[in-house]
């Protein structure tokens, strides 16, 4: 009896993971701006967050006015605005 229970208790878990990851298929990627070291550059040590007016913010670690990295603003159209560039 305690095996059939067991057996029942991991096809329900199977059947819940399953379900549970085929909502991750429609999930795409899609670029919003390129840097181009005058902007920013090496983006790849912060997230990128999104606020409530619909524009992401991300901080970049090279690049900018003085080279030293940035705080950017991209809005969803792909319009990429340096907020702050940081001197050295």
């Amino acid at each position: 009896m305690k095996s059939r229970r067991f057996f029942l208790l991991l096809i329900a878990a199977f059947a819940a993971a399953i379900a549970l990851t085929s909502h991750a298929d429609g999930q795409t990627f899609t670029t919003l701006g390129s840097f181009d070291s005058a902007n920013g550059s090496s983006p790849e040590y912060g997230p990128l967050v999104q606020a409530a007016n619909g524009n992401y913010y991300g901080t970049v670690s090279g690049g900018g006015l003085y080279l030293s990295g940035a705080v950017f603003q991209v809005t969803p159209a792909g319009t990429l605005t340096d907020l702050y560039s940081f001197c050295s």
